[in-house]
């Protein structure tokens, strides 16, 4: 029984006489199970039955497994605990520097230059004019200026008044910047008056029965350093605009 188990294994060839031609083949080994010798098989054998050319014991060509490349080691980020490379430098998840020299240098750059919000709180900020005008002769006395307009037509005196009126409100120009409000007077003389916004002590809005109607009234500003108010206008439109940019940039 084992002569005729022999002979039938041995009617095969062995694995690297068997040629096939027209075919791409790839080529593989395999080990002998029984003897350990390295044997070289292609595609072609899969699946039969050969004798091993040093022990003659029979050989079942199964097909090789694919090669796995190998899974990169990795480990778990020490600030995020995230998955990375072992190799890693630097982590891909929270950006924190996993080299200990790459970390002393990051950390002299931050002593040496200043971030970038400190520098945005260093840069100085651009002055810029939120509000400015000139009173208003009718909406800030109306019956004043139809009084003057009556008398122009009586006697002609009421030319003079509008006349002096409106030379005393072009003359007149408060400016609310974002860092300060500014008053100027005269025409021909120059009168300037300041106050910065962070030394304003308080803000004053008065108006009139009319002045409402018209959206015109009076505005006055104190400062922490003076007793008495220091700037005082009547007849400016949109008052409570004043007021509200000057609250605004003094809490900044």
């Amino acid at each position: 029984m084992a002569e005729d188990r022999g002979a039938s294994v041995k009617e095969i060839k062995p694995l690297f006489d068997k040629e096939i031609e027209g075919e791409d083949m790839s080529e593989f080994t395999i080990n002998c199970p029984q003897c350990g010798v390295l044997l070289e098989a292609s595609d072609a054998h899969v699946g039969l039955s050969v004798a091993c050319p040093s022990c003659e014991a029979p050989i079942q060509v199964a097909q090789p497994l694919p090669e796995v490349p190998p899974k990169p080691e990795t480990k778990d980020c020490p600030y995020c605990g995230e998955e990375i490379l072992a190799k890693a430098k630097k982590c891909k998840h929270c950006g924190e520097f996993l080299d200990d020299e790459l970390r002393k240098q990051r950390k002299e750059h931050a002593q040496i230059s200043p971030s970038a919000s400190e520098s945005a709180k260093r840069r100085p900020v651009k002055e810029k004019t939120e509000y400015q005008s000139h009173p208003s002769m009718f909406r800030s006395n109306p019956i004043g200026f139809i009084l003057a307009l009556v008398l122009i037509v009586a006697v002609g005196l009421g030319l003079l008044i509008l006349l002096v009126w409106w030379l005393k409100c072009l003359g007149t120009t408060l400016i609310v910047t974002n860092k300060k409000t500014t008053l100027r007077r005269g025409i021909l003389s120059k009168h300037i008056n300041e106050v910065y916004h962070s030394d304003v002590r308080n803000v004053q809005v008065s108006q009139t029965m009319f002045q409402r109607m018209f959206g015109v009234g009076a505005i006055g500003i104190s400062s922490a350093g003076q007793g008495g108010v220091e700037i005082r206008v009547s007849g400016l439109p949109a008052p409570a605009k004043i007021k509200d940019i000057i609250d605004r940039h003094r809490r900044d």
